[in-house]
């Protein structure tokens, strides 16, 4: 689940390089630690 969730989550990032993606990746990255 988290691993194909890690994809679209890389590829939205690499296509959309914004401020709003940092806090995506931030809360992802939060969201990865917590499991």
């Amino acid at each position: 689940m988290l691993i194909t969730f890690k994809k679209p989550m890389l590829s939205l990032s690499i296509t959309t390089p914004k401020p709003i993606n940092m806090l995506i990746l931030l809360t992802y990255t939060a969201v990865n630690y917590e499991f």
